[in-house]
């Protein structure tokens, strides 16, 4: 017999119990599977029957703001991107069980991840009509055949932005003796890593990093926190190279003012981009922005005004290539969107190599793909 103790009260490690989680889905699965379907079932009022595409936006946009609550802001349009709007995982599920139990959908199912494979207003609103009229376009919509299509229409889309005018003729104003390298990431366990390695070197004479915040001072804070997390203490000579700026590279402008954003463009050698939304659940589209980030980080060293353009470096995923059947993959640009693997993730990735393909073929850009494996503990901590 087990004791019930009140509440709050201390217990004795030895009398801590763990749970067999496999015997007890198996034991209540019965009782379990009545409480999901009770909860799909909505509270049995009738649901509500919206078969044109301006209603069922206007249904989804309130659903999804509702979800948001305090955290709404201005500005959701029906093309915009839920995730990039700031809809998280949590509004997500939320936003789909309002859909699951307020709209009537026949006897279709609703996936559960729904909301992040059909990550606006405008294509859930038409995802949802096409699944209530039982159209095919709906199971179209997420198969692999579109994701491939819509891999190959970003490659085109944003490699049409890169920047093909050669500044050659400018010179750059007297910059530090050694390599000026910009990196994205740094917040980050790898590149906190990648951020000591630089900071070692002798020929490394400033690290400038770039990283979401609210004023530089935050960010350079963001950075030494996560040097500290991963206990990468930096000699006082070696911190003196880094610099740290708020910005987002999401923007043209990198989210920097005139003044930050030619220093980068003037005396920067090297570039290495590593950050990226890590998420698996996440569709390629709602990855678009980020890849626009990388061409606006290419462009920058597309526009510097040295004969020789900074080298940029993309942290890549082994997801570009996964879905190859050989057994041996080759340093080289994938042939076909299908070595991708079956997430927006390693799909997002796949893009961009793409992209550095082109601009290494039709620039002046100098690039490199990092085909990151599993990460793992350092050697020294």
């Amino acid at each position: 017999m087990v004791e019930i103790l009140p509440y709050g009260t201390d217990i004795p490690v030895a009398t801590k119990l763990s749970i067999l989680r496999p015997a007890c889905y198996k034991k209540f699965a019965g009782l379990i599977d009545a409480i999901y379907e009770r909860f799909e079932r909505g509270t049995g009022a009738p649901k509500r029957v919206i078969t044109n595409k301006v209603e069922m936006e206007d249904f989804l946009r309130q659903a999804i703001l509702g979800a948001l609550g305090d955290k709404a802001v201005s500005g959701l349009g029906s093309d915009t991107d839920l995730f990039a709007f700031g809809v998280d995982s949590l509004q997500a599920t939320r936003v789909r069980n309002v859909i699951s139990k307020s709209l009537e959908l026949g006897n279709a199912s609703l996936g559960q991840n729904i909301v992040y494979e059909q990550a606006s207003i405008s294509q859930l609103a038409q995802y949802l009509l096409d699944l209530k009229s039982g159209s095919s376009s709906a199971e179209d919509s997420g198969s692999p055949e579109a994701a491939h299509k819509l891999m190959l229409s970003l490659v085109d889309k944003w490699a049409s932005k890169l920047v093909k005018e050669d500044l050659n003729g400018f010179i750059p104003p007297a910059s530090p003796t050694g390599e000026v390298i910009i990196l994205t990431g740094a917040t980050g366990s790898l590149g906190a890593h990648i951020l000591d390695q630089l900071t070692r070197r002798s020929d490394v004479a400033m690290v400038i990093c770039l990283s979401r915040a609210k004023s530089h001072e935050e960010s350079l804070r963001r950075v030494q926190e996560s040097l500290l997390q991963r206990r990468r203490q930096l000699h006082p000579e070696a911190m003196k190279k880094v610099v740290s700026f708020a910005a987002d590279v999401n923007k043209p402008d990198l989210g920097l003012d005139g003044d930050k954003y030619e220093l980068l463009r003037q005396q920067s050698t090297s570039i290495i981009h590593n950050a990226w939304p890590v998420n698996f659940v996440l569709s390629l589209a709602s990855f678009d922005e980020h890849i626009g980030g990388a061409v606006n980080l290419l462009n920058l060293a597309l526009n510097s005004p040295r004969k020789i353009k900074p080298s940029f470096f993309f942290s890549s995923s082994v997801g570009t290539v996964q879905g190859r059947s050989d057994p041996v993959v080759h340093e080289t640009f994938s042939d076909s969107p299908v070595t991708a693997g079956g997430m927006g993730y390693g799909r997002s990735k796949w893009v961009v190599e793409k992209i550095l393909e082109r601009a290494g073929a039709e620039t002046k850009a100098r690039v490199g793909v990092l085909r990151i494996g599993q990460l793992a503990g350092d050697t020294e901590t």
